[in-house]
């Protein structure tokens, strides 16, 4: 099967979560204000913006194993794909079950749907029991 494709799809999440990251962490400087001038005791204002962060810098490291799985089809399978989408999809859901119609939320379900979708058409993918080629597995382990 073409490796173009789940390439191009996974490039796109990668580009979307790097923006959403950047935009996250600009709009943090802002946020950060209101919140320290809010007069919440010190624990939920310093909650408040680790979790912040913590979700800017989700979405770029999973702009970098984006991109690396894009370089690297042979890393990207269904499986691992699959799972790492659900980071953007269940933080997209919890943000619709809790802000409503937000656009971020778009663009996390976006990113979790390209992933999905690159998995689904990566030529690498292939069956659990057959995670390696490097020969039959034994049939009583060694030790």
């Amino acid at each position: 099967m073409n490796v173009r494709v789940p390439r191009i799809l996974l490039l796109i999440a990668a580009v979307l979560s790097t923006a959403g990251a950047v935009f996250h962490l600009a709009a943090s400087f802002n946020t950060f204000t209101i919140v320290t001038a809010s007069g919440m005791p010190p624990f939920y204002s310093n909650s408040f913006k680790v979790l912040w962060l913590a979700d800017s810098a989700t979405m770029a490291i999973l702009a970098v194993v984006c991109v690396s799985m894009a370089l690297r089809m042979e890393m990207a399978s269904r499986l691992l794909l699959a799972l790492l989408a659900l980071f953007p999809v269940s933080t997209a859901v919890l943000l619709y079950t809790f802000l409503g119609n937000f656009p971020a939320g778009h663009i996390l379900m976006a990113i979790g749907v390209l992933m999905m979708l690159a998995g689904a058409r990566a030529s690498g993918s292939r069956p659990l029991a057959r995670v390696s080629d490097a020969g039959p597995v034994p049939a009583k382990p060694p030790w």
